[in-house]
């Protein structure tokens, strides 16, 4: 095994300040309330003197425009895991390494990788879009890599001796032994590990102990480290305490920026998307504030995420101080980005449309934006609605991306006739049971449903009549028990002028055509004036609505006007003119 140790020394400047503030003098605080003392210092305090140790006056007099901040243990465990979770992506066998470092296990993923080199290549680069810069160092024993990453940035070896000449030249104060033990070793003169390490084993126990002695066999690989693994969680509940009230929303973007960049690693390590979340304010006397986030579709950019919650924030009216401040996800959706040409232009300004649409619902509210849905019913002007937020998804039809419509489809009825037609239904051969519709996406016990009754053509000359296209109404099978899906046949013979029979022989099936819908459908059916058209297909009986009191009883065909216009028009069931225009094709 090979592991990797990522040592993160500025995580409790990391857990504090924002990347902008840490543009200036910055120091984490640690102690008494009356003497804090500095525990780490930024770059910029340090150029001013500020050192690790320094009471916070004496900091204050060295550089007057130093902000400190007390030490937040819990924001460091925190982020701690989130970078356990982005490090989950490169590796199965991640493992916390006190309150600052991560053990990664890369022997295996090497080849995966294209080797060390370019494996470390994407480690500082990832890590460095997220705003860290750890120190990195790799070894066969992870006590090993922990030690030498603290001293040794950048340094990689796959072999023991090599490793154990490097641990040699470590100091003693930087091995990671207690103070005492340390003091011990000073005294009998060992100031590196090669001088602790060539001490005999009996009289250096003694001296320093047995914890102490267990830490230098786990470095030289005489004792085994047994490590317990990271395994990301099924959701993400990150919580942050503030230490003042909150009395407005600018002040909580920080929190909230860095809560929104925990979840995406979180996210990044399952390899999925979020849907929906809550954010979730905390007061001291009264209940918390709920802020529901739902998004039409997976995110996980944790920019995004940040810009979508904000706008929500913004419009959250707070009735008290908030006190603290955390985020819930439990929809973790599988996350699928959006394919994009390759030759596709880049555009520098203009977002994509899921992207517009979750910043105008976060602004506008989710009621603003609305789409057209599908919904289920068989009548045209019924089968669309308006959708918003999630709604859009529950209505959205099961057959692609197809334009609302009227849905001919047939479910079990409430009584079988004793006598069924011997003529077989549309698209079934004769003497079989009409098939069901649980392949198709609908439910075997949806009720109610529209019985849809599709009639059989008839043989019919090049122009029709009122009283022909009677006749072919007249000729429809009527339905028997069970559940069918039936479409129209498309009589190309019409078409040509030419005459075929209207019913399938004994053993054939039917021949089969997709319902064809038009592309505009008119908001109301207008009469057709004029004279009667010419019918290319029909017709297709739809018959609905018996449970709401719009009993709706039509036959549609698709029929050519005199101006050459194809059009869908239908008649009442059982008439034979009075044709009412449905919409236009294209």
């Amino acid at each position: 095994m090979l592991w990797a140790c990522l040592l993160f020394s500025d995580l409790p400047l990391r857990a504090v300040f924002d990347d902008d503030e840490l543009a200036t003098a910055c120091a984490v605080v640690d102690g008494p309330r009356q003497r804090p003392q500095v525990v780490i210092a930024n770059p910029a305090a340090q150029r001013c003197g500020i050192r690790a140790g320094h009471v916070l006056a004496a900091a204050r007099a060295l550089c007057a425009g130093l902000q400190a901040r007390p030490r937040d243990r819990a924001g460091e465990q925190r982020l701690l895991l989130s970078l356990a979770a982005w490090a989950y992506r490169f590796s199965s066998q991640v493992s916390l390494s006190g309150p600052d470092a991560l053990l990664v296990e890369v022997g295996a993923s090497l080849q995966l990788f294209g080797g060390w080199a370019a494996l470390q290549r994407r480690l500082r680069r990832e890590i460095a879009a997220i705003g860290h810069a750890p120190l990195l160092a790799v070894a066969p024993l992870p006590a090993a890599a922990r030690v030498l990453a603290a001293g040794h940035d950048g340094f990689f070896t796959d072999q023991r001796e090599p490793m154990l000449t490097a641990l040699g030249n470590v100091p003693i104060a930087g091995c990671g032994l207690a103070e005492a033990a340390v003091s011990l070793l000073y005294n009998v003169g060992a100031r590196r590990l090669r001088d602790a390490f060539a001490l005999p084993r009996p009289e250096l126990a003694r001296r320093i102990g047995p914890p102490a002695l267990a830490l230098l066999d786990r470095l030289r690989g005489i004792d085994q480290e047994i490590l317990p693994l990271y395994q990301p969680p099924d959701r993400f509940e990150h919580r942050i305490e503030f230490d003042d009230r909150i009395e407005a929303w600018p002040p909580l973007l920080f929190p909230l920026r860095r809560l929104c960049g925990e979840l995406a690693l979180f996210l990044g390590a399952r390899d999925g998307g979020v849907q929906r979340c809550a954010l979730v304010l905390e007061h001291e006397d009264k209940p918390a504030t709920r802020v529901a986030i739902e998004l039409l579709t997976p995110q996980r950019e944790a920019r995004t995420l940040y810009e979508l919650m904000r706008s929500r924030l913004e419009r959250a009216a707070l009735p008290a101080a908030v006190c603290g401040m955390a985020l819930v996800a439990t929809d973790l959706p599988e996350f699928r980005p959006r394919h994009q040409d390759l030759f596709e232009p880049q555009r520098a300004q203009g977002l994509e449309w899921p992207e517009l649409a979750e910043r105008l619902r976060a602004h506008l509210g989710d009621q603003a934006v609305r789409r057209l849905a599908a919904a289920a019913d068989h009548r045209p002007e019924r089968a669309w609605c308006f959708a918003s937020g999630h709604a859009i998804a529950e209505s959205s039809p099961r057959y692609g991306n197809a334009a609302p419509k009227a849905r001919a489809s047939v479910t079990q009825e409430a009584a079988k006739p004793e006598s069924t037609s011997p003529l077989p239904l549309a698209g079934e051969a004769a003497g079989q049971e009409p098939k069901c519709l649980e392949g198709h996406g609908w439910p075997r016990e949806a009720a109610p449903q529209a019985r849809v009754r599709v009639a059989h053509e008839a043989a019919m000359p090049e122009t029709h009549s009122g009283n022909e296209t009677h006749g072919v109404a007249a000729a429809e099978t009527p339905l028997h028990s069970g559940n069918a899906t039936l479409t129209p046949t498309l009589s190309r013979q019409r078409e040509r002028g030419q005459s075929a029979s209207p019913l399938p022989l004994a053993g054939e099936a039917a021949p089969q055509a997709p319902r064809l819908r038009p592309l505009w459908l008119l908001q109301r059916a207008l009469p057709l004036r004029g004279p009667s058209p010419r019918i290319l297909a029909g017709p297709e009986r739809i018959e609905s609505g018996w449970w709401d009191g719009g009993d709706t009883r039509r036959d549609y065909y698709i029929v050519q006007t005199r101006d050459g216009q194809r059009a869908w028009a239908f008649l009442m069931a059982g008439t034979s003119d009075g044709w009412m225009l449905h919409g236009w094709f294209a």
